[in-house]
């Protein structure tokens, strides 16, 4: 990675096969920057959730094991 280059890393915990409005929101801006950053053959986005489903192929994706998503508060 040269200077000029910037790493995005997200966490996607919330994110599930049935999002709710923050998931929704999530879901549409992580597509996005990993289409700009397609686009702009910038280095990927990464992000760190249980899912891959509704994705961008753009999206490096780091999947979260079902432990570190236990809470007692729930997502």
């Amino acid at each position: 990675m040269n200077k000029n280059e910037i790493a995005i890393g997200m966490n996607g915990s919330m994110l599930d096969e049935h999002p709710t409005v923050t998931g929704v929101y999530s879901f549409n801006l992580i597509n996005n920057l990993g289409h700009l950053t397609w686009e702009k053959k910038w280095k990927p986005i990464t992000v760190f959730t249980p899912t891959d489903t509704l994705l961008d192929k753009n999206v490096k994706i780091v999947k979260l094991s079902n432990f570190l998503l236990s809470s007692k508060y729930g997502k």
